[in-house]
């Protein structure tokens, strides 16, 4: 039986936690300010984007980390220019959402008619996270990219959040609204694609969403909110990696969501008993 004493003396797990911890970290950030812009739908399409851009990269001897990034970075920036020249946004993502899941699609099928056996495990691993498994390069490799968008963050989150809460205002004020938007979208299309390996495409909106569904929730501050979320992430995925490598059937991947799920839904049920109590 595996013991909390066990788990801790273990470098797979230390492992685990190290780069699942910098995932909640971004995704706490990133997460807030997805919500307040009410644009969770692109994350959603670049959890499909993730499946393609990784499988793509596999079928042609690319590292699948390499894929992951250039594809979601790419589509989500692409996602927002197109936006801004359509009167719908949300028809340009589903149309790109359908289009993608389509394409990832096809890639299986010939990656399972040419006998690629590897394929197979590979697309599990992007679709449910591989959290467990994670390589010695790709913790590098997250740790440098969590970094990056922590540093950008923290330079871009006043006037992000400033442009999002207040758009006329702020372009008044001179701040290059577009601009920002830009560089947002292609922060959304790193953290996704780091937080794939964690919890997978399938439960990637879930950490982005609940724990800063949560945190907006406690608080009317943005800023408060985006460390709040940070928090809950965290605790969210060091309480499911813990979980999981206590139990024998329960990924990490699955345990993480729940824990964020929950958290939100204890939240939501909280702040509307508090609210009825206080409108009474």
């Amino acid at each position: 039986m595996t013991t909390l004493s066990s788990l801790f003396s273990s470098h797979f797990f230390l492992v685990a936690l190290l780069v699942g911890s910098l995932v909640g970290i971004i995704c706490g950030l990133v997460g807030t300010v997805l919500v307040l812009r009410g644009e969770l739908f692109t994350a959603d399409a670049l959890s499909h984007v993730a499946f393609t851009g990784a499988l793509a990269a596999f079928l042609v001897g690319l590292s699948t980390g390499v894929g992951l990034v250039l594809s979601c970075v790419a589509c989500a920036i692409g996602l927002q220019l197109l936006g801004r020249r359509n009167a719908s946004a949300d028809s340009v993502i589903g149309t790109t959402f359908a289009w993608i899941l389509g394409l990832g699609t096809l890639l299986l099928s010939l990656s399972a008619v040419s006998g690629n056996g590897a394929s197979g495990a590979t697309s599990t691993a992007i679709l449910f996270g591989s959290l467990f498994t994670i390589s010695t390069a790709s913790v590098t490799f997250t740790s440098l990219c969590s970094l990056v968008v922590v540093v950008a963050m923290m330079l871009l989150g006043r006037p992000l959040i400033f442009s999002t809460l207040d758009r006329p205002v702020a372009i008044a004020k001179g701040v290059h609204v577009e601009a920002l938007a830009t560089m947002f979208s292609g922060l959304v299309g790193l953290t996704a694609a780091l937080a794939v390996q964690s919890v997978g495409a399938l439960l990637l909106v879930g950490l982005l969403a609940a724990p800063a569904g949560a945190a907006l929730k406690l608080t009317r501050s943005p800023f408060t909110a985006m460390g709040l979320s940070v928090a809950i992430a965290v605790c969210c995925v060091f309480g499911g990696t813990v979980l999981a490598g206590l139990s024998t059937f329960v990924p990490p991947s699955a345990a993480i969501t729940l824990l964020a799920a929950s958290t939100y839904g204890i939240v939501a049920v909280f702040t509307s008993v508090k609210g009825r109590h206080h409108g009474h």
